[in-house]
């Protein structure tokens, strides 16, 4: 009986329905794994804090027939420093006859954060099989890992835009407070990229930035730089102090005189900053300073009696007393240009910062170079800082002059202003 058309329908599918089920029984039963997640977010600890160890999670998806050997490394599309991480378990034994939906772990150990003021890095983790055959790595073989900086504990950064309000010191008199120290700024050291190069391998180029604001504090000139004795006659005896017909009695009143000089200093003062080098601890930068400052110097006398004694001068010789001032004060500017390499720093609990420089100062009244250097230190969880500045002068002679060194010393608490816009800086 010849096969109807129907009947040669059915000869034809069935051989194909049968191939398909074999071939989705096939690829149902073969190995296969893949990353559980495609990404993860582990948050780095302070230095003191110590290391941590993340998981990166393998999930078995098809039962293994055979003994499955796998690896991650790292993509070079990983932001993350290789000092920031290490893998601590690079490669899994999944052994045969492991059921499905068990879950392998990868260790990657991410060292403690030393430098304060890092943004977020990315860690991306490639999977690959290492013997060759038996799994397949399905589409999920990508795994990133965001390093998130530890900023709960770091709310001063190195990109600050902050204030500063405390007290300054005057240590040469022991410890006294006086003086608003107020101090609003910006530090943003990483705005542009200047001198990148285009071509392969890259040039990383010259970060640039600004540090820019108004300060006003206080500064001490040293006490004991400035002592004289001064003397003063006083006319005594019977007669209007008459002794006899050719002397005349005065009392004689030697005096020490100490001066201290303060300035109170509202300064306003500008920056541009080139990166010169970063670490993971430390950067350092060339600034190129411009301040202007307005001073307002007060001078105060002590005067404290050395000893007294009685002598007769001749009555046609009148002695000179010293005037006894109480002291004085003058309002004027200075315009100072400057160049500074600023040292940023971290160690353990604490962010330092610390700025030499040298310039000239176009002024009435202080020495026209000067040397001088800027320091901080600030606690980053309660923002409280320490800091100074010490401004020495130099003669025409090219010698310190007669104008003592200004000192400033201040305690502050710093209060973080939100930025406008959405600038981000690396340390």
């Amino acid at each position: 009986m010849p096969l109807r058309p129907k009947h040669l329908n059915i000869l034809v599918c069935w051989p194909l329905l049968l191939f398909t089920l074999l071939i989705s029984q096939f690829t149902h039963g073969q190995d296969a794994v893949r990353f559980a997640e495609t990404n993860s977010t582990v948050t780095e600890k302070t230095m003191d804090g110590g290391a941590l160890l993340h998981e990166v999670k393998v999930i078995v998806t098809n039962p293994l027939t055979k003994d499955i050997f796998l690896k991650v490394n790292p993509s070079g599309l990983s932001t993350a420093n290789p000092e920031d991480y290490s893998i601590v378990r690079e490669t899994l034994h999944l052994p045969k006859n492991t059921a499905k939906d068990v879950v392998f772990s990868f260790l990657v150990l991410i060292n403690a954060d030393t430098d304060t003021t890092e943004n977020n890095e990315t860690l991306i983790l490639k999977l690959e099989q290492v013997n060759g055959e038996g799994a397949v790595l399905q589409d999920n073989n990508m795994h990133m890992v965001t390093i998130a900086d530890n900023t709960a504990n770091n709310t001063y950064a190195a990109a600050d835009f902050r204030i500063d309000v405390g007290t300054n010191f005057s240590l040469l008199d022991g410890v006294d407070a006086s003086g608003l120290y107020v101090n609003a700024f910006v530090f943003a050291p990483d705005l542009v990229n200047i001198f990148k190069s285009k071509s392969k391998p890259a040039k990383p180029g010259l970060n640039v930035g600004l540090y820019a604001g108004i300060r006003q504090d206080r500064s001490y000139n040293d006490t004991a730089s400035a002592i004289n004795t001064v003397s003063i006659y006083e006319q005594i005896g019977p007669e209007n102090g008459q002794a006899s017909n050719d002397t005349v009695n005065y009392r004689l009143i030697r005096y020490d005189v100490s001066t201290k000089t303060q300035f109170d200093n509202t300064r306003l003062f500008l920056s541009p900053l080139f990166r010169l080098s970063q670490g993971r601890r430390a950067s350092f930068y060339l600034g190129l300073n411009l301040e202007v400052i307005r001073r307002d110097y007060r001078t105060t006398f002590t005067n404290a009696i050395l000893d007294t004694t009685e002598v007769a001068i001749p009555r046609n010789r009148r002695p000179r007393s010293t005037r006894i001032r109480d002291g004085f004060n003058r309002v004027y500017f200075d315009y100072q240009y400057s160049v500074g390499f600023p040292f940023r720093f971290s160690v353990k609990a604490a962010n330092f910062s610390f700025t030499p420089s040298i310039g000239v100062a176009s002024s009435l009244l202080t020495p026209k170079v000067f040397i001088g250097t800027r320091f901080n230190v600030i606690e980053p969880t309660s923002g409280v800082n320490l800091g100074g500045e010490v401004t020495s002068f130099l003669d025409r002679r090219d010698e310190l002059s007669s104008f003592a060194p200004l000192i400033n010393i201040y305690v502050a608490k710093a209060f973080n202003i939100k930025p406008i816009g959405d600038y981000k800086a690396t340390f």
